[in-house]
């Protein structure tokens, strides 16, 4: 008997036992690929974000191909968003689901910017509505202006050393061959950079920046501010000051 109840006792302490114990268990990884896809043309996208519905961003920059890759998305929905390279024109957003065995996103073609330019004179904000880039015995001269013909309207010209476009900084106070500006004001005054406030040359003058020029589009765009001197009918000169000027995509 004594044995039937030291039996009993251990089968009851022994099915406690396992009436206590828990198993762990943990949550499956969620599955991961990769989210590819193409540029065109190279160049024109500095990088690429990937949103998920939740709002987390992940970002990849583009190769010299136009190629880029997210190598280790949650698989899942996403929007692709795209930060368009100086000169270029951002596309729409593209949504994409990515597979469990990996995405490649439709190709994405951007487009060029249109030419533009403007420039502040004497405090008055201008827009030009005409563009021209013109070479003339080997050297590039620019002209934006807001009426081509008939009253002249604010125009201003850029006259630049050779005809294609260089980056980098140039003095626009030397009119002998090197870079210099004009300035033509809406009473047909004018005004030049390379003209003094007693019409002595060098005057004053101001910079011209080539900020990034597109070999394969082209195209070149930057920035430019000077100070020139115009002689009235009264014998005086008198200054025309020109600020934020900038250029944005002009062909050569």
């Amino acid at each position: 008997m004594k044995h039937f109840v030291l039996a009993l006792s251990l089968a009851l302490g022994s099915g406690a036992a396992v009436l206590t114990t828990s198993c762990s268990s943990s949550e499956p990884e969620p599955a991961k690929a990769a989210l590819s896809g193409q540029i065109t043309p190279a160049g024109s996208v500095s990088t690429v974000t990937a949103t998920t519905a939740g709002g987390q961003t992940f970002t990849a920059t583009p190769s010299s191909t136009g190629a880029y890759s997210f190598p280790s998305l949650t698989v899942g929905a996403y929007t692709l968003s795209f930060t368009a390279a100086p000169g270029y024109t951002a596309p729409a957003p593209q949504q994409v689901t990515l597979a469990a065995g990996g995405t490649t996103a439709p190709s994405t073609t951007i487009t060029l910017a249109p030419a533009s330019a403007s420039f502040v004179a004497d405090g008055t904000p201008v827009t030009a509505t005409y563009i021209f880039s013109q070479v003339f015995s080997g050297d590039r001269r620019l002209t934006f202006t807001v009426s081509p013909g008939g009253a002249p309207g604010p125009t201003l010209f850029i006259h630049m050393d050779g005809a294609l476009p260089v980056v980098g900084s140039y003095s626009l106070i030397n009119g002998n061959g090197d870079y210099d500006a004009s300035y033509l004001a809406p009473n047909y005054q004018n005004y030049y950079s390379d003209m003094g406030v007693d019409g002595s040359s060098p005057g004053v003058g101001g910079t011209f920046t080539i900020t990034n020029v597109n070999a394969t589009a082209r195209r070149f765009s930057g920035t430019f501010s000077f100070t020139a001197y115009g002689s009235t009918n009264a014998g005086t000169y008198v200054p025309a000051v020109i600020t934020n000027g900038v250029f944005t995509n002009v062909t050569y």
